[in-house]
């Protein structure tokens, strides 16, 4: 893969609690409103592998991940295969005020929508900063 976004946040809440939202598909589409979850079956490592539809502009791009890392409550990693490859890292680290979130995604641009260059970039590095700010806000009201 060839695009990597790298973002941060801290969420006043554990650990616990931030890496339980993560890994249950209850909750996926509230932290990303553009996934929908069509088949949620549970993974051996812990959590859940999924077949999932991803919307992007008028476009629907389908595909399955698999747990890759399962480290309640410090990392989970998840690859995906379809429309959109890619490979999420969730670190989380306990801090004096709650619970620091590293994200590291690594992801192929799909060819149906290469022609998008730096656009689609910026909008997925926006969509990042959406997914974390919705779970911040999920984890905090909690």
């Amino acid at each position: 893969m060839s695009n990597l976004i790298l973002q941060s946040t801290t969420i006043h809440a554990p650990a616990e609690r931030v890496f339980d939202l993560l890994a249950d598909p209850n909750h996926f589409n509230q932290v990303n409103p553009d996934l929908t979850i069509t088949d949620a079956r549970p993974a051996a490592l812990g959590g859940f592998d999924m077949c999932w539809e991803y919307r992007f502009g008028g476009m629907t791009l389908a595909g399955e991940s698999t747990i890759v890392t399962f480290q309640r409550p410090s990392k989970l990693v998840i690859d995906t295969t379809g429309g959109v490859p890619s490979h999420w890292v969730w670190r989380l680290s306990t801090e004096p005020d709650g619970t620091r979130v590293d994200l590291e995604l690594d992801y192929a641009v799909p060819k149906a929508l290469a022609f998008m260059g730096k656009l689609l970039e910026k909008q997925n590095g926006k969509s990042v900063a959406t997914q974390l700010a919705n779970l911040k806000r999920l984890a905090e009201t909690r």
